[in-house]
């Protein structure tokens, strides 16, 4: 097959599942796999090759990610029970001392969003914004700009959130390595980012909607009784923490000593994410009764003589397992969808083509990423695809798998508009029209994109990627 053929069937595949997800409305995880069995054929393989690469790539990204996609799931109900998202973003309003308020809602959706979604986090911070909007006579245009791409920067670039965790996985990058440089690019994108725009997205006033406005009663009721800054922090730092420290130390420990057993024990993704559940379920202690009420809001099958541990291991289990099914299987059907891509041998042709293009290496993954974040409207699926496309390339371009990496999630951030579901939720919740929303996502999530890139870029030059 031509490289040519392979490109002309994977834009036709982009197109259909654009067109089944945006016109026909249908569940992205039936539309990519609808699309994934016919470009699998096209693609040379037979209909029973077709659906057995199609399984083993769904299986694969699973069996990689499921476990821990699912108990960051759980660690996000427990935030959202127990308030401790509110001391969190209290902690970073007494840094600013009452000056660039929008900061504080911001640099707390950047740490949520590392082990929690970014469809949660929206909502956890919509009346948080909400209120310092009203009280600070701050414009909701404002809050959008820096808590949107706060959340999108850690959605992208750290893991253990699906697409990121995904892809490193996939490429061969070292999760520790990841997990710092992404962290540290994306603090610093983020400042450069604010330094830009915070004028510009403070001259439209926008008002927050009244429902998400809390009264003086109402905030002092809800800030009564709240885990402290340092508990409400540690389920959400400690994985990143045992990850990271693991990833750069045991390689300095014979491996067959107890010392790199106990490392590699303590920071495997599973494990690690484990304890952060475990020190989440802390939060409960102190503020039982509080918790019971709030669960039983939201799970009608807690009677009012429920136990508080029916509420951490039924309860909010079961709550964190619905949350989680969607972002699993789409990211499934995305390893599928990438999978196909990669076993194609005109993908290695391209591969070369490319790669002899002229075109910066660096470059290439990071606009394949934003390419296919513009098409198909979704950061997870952007990054896999990318990834698929990308893997025969890095040898050619002579870049590391964390250089690689990076770069896809740098492109996967933007442009964040309309088929995207996160942008009608930042709209509908942050009180944006349609035009407000293409001017304070869509552009902002561009700009976001290519600063972080310009940073991967700085990195990988001065060698500290490879």
């Amino acid at each position: 097959m031509l490289p040519s053929t392979f490109i002309f069937i994977l834009i036709g595949a982009v197109v259909l599942l654009m067109l089944l997800i945006l016109k026909f409305k249908m569940n992205p995880v039936l539309a990519i796999l609808l699309v994934t069995i016919p470009m699998a054929i096209l693609l040379g393989n037979s209909p029973t090759k077709a659906i057995e690469v199609i399984n083993n790539g769904f299986g694969a990204t699973l069996s990689a990610i499921g476990i821990v996609i699912i108990l960051g799931s759980i660690i996000a109900v427990i935030v959202q029970d127990t308030g401790a998202a509110i001391p969190m973003a209290n902690f970073f309003v007494k840094i600013v001392h009452g000056k660039n308020v929008e900061l504080a809602p911001a640099m707390a959706a950047f740490i949520l969003s590392i082990p929690v979604f970014g469809d949660i986090t929206t909502l956890l911070m919509a009346p948080i914004a909400s209120t310092l909007a009203q009280k600070h006579e701050i414009s909701m245009a404002k809050m959008t700009v820096f808590i949107c791409a706060a959340l999108n920067i850690t959605h992208c670039l750290v893991p253990p959130t699906p697409g990121i965790l995904a892809i490193t996985l996939l490429i061969g990058a070292e999760l520790g390595q990841v997990v710092l440089f992404g962290t540290v690019i994306g603090l610093v994108g983020f400042f450069i980012f604010y330094l830009l725009l915070r004028k510009w997205a403070g001259k439209e006033m926008i008002h927050p909607i009244d429902e998400y406005i809390e009264s003086k009663e109402e905030t002092a009721t809800k800030n009564h009784n709240l885990p402290s800054t340092i508990h409400s922090f540690l389920p959400l730092f400690l994985p990143v923490i045992l990850i990271t420290v693991a990833s750069f130390i045991k390689v300095s420990f014979d491996p067959n000593s107890t010392a790199y057993m106990i490392i590699t024990f303590l920071g495997d993704r599973v494990i690690a994410l484990l304890i952060g559940v475990a020190t989440a379920m802390t939060l409960v202690i102190g503020r039982t009764e509080k918790v019971k009420e709030i669960a039983r809001k939201h799970d009608p099958k807690l009677g009012k003589d429920c136990s508080i541990l029916e509420c951490i291991f039924n309860s909010w289990v079961n709550r964190a397992l619905k949350m989680a099914v969607i972002p699993l299987l789409v990211t499934g059907m995305g390893g599928a969808f990438g999978k196909v891509l990669a076993a194609a041998p005109a993908a290695k042709d391209l591969a070369s083509i490319i790669a002899g293009s002229g075109i910066p290496a660096l470059v290439i993954p990071w606009l394949i990423a934003m390419v296919m974040m513009a098409c198909l409207g979704s950061m997870t699926m952007a990054q896999m695809t990318a990834a698929a496309l990308v893997i025969p390339l890095i040898p050619l371009l002579h870049i590391s798998p964390l250089a690689a990496v990076l770069a896809i999630g740098s492109g996967a951030i933007g442009p964040n508009h309309v088929n995207n579901s996160g942008f009608w939720v930042f709209s509908g919740f942050y009180n944006l029209n349609p035009k407000q929303a293409l001017k304070y996502i869509t552009f902002p999530s561009v700009v976001i994109s290519i600063i972080l890139f310009s940073l991967v870029f700085v990195f990988n030059s001065l060698g500290l990627l490879g």
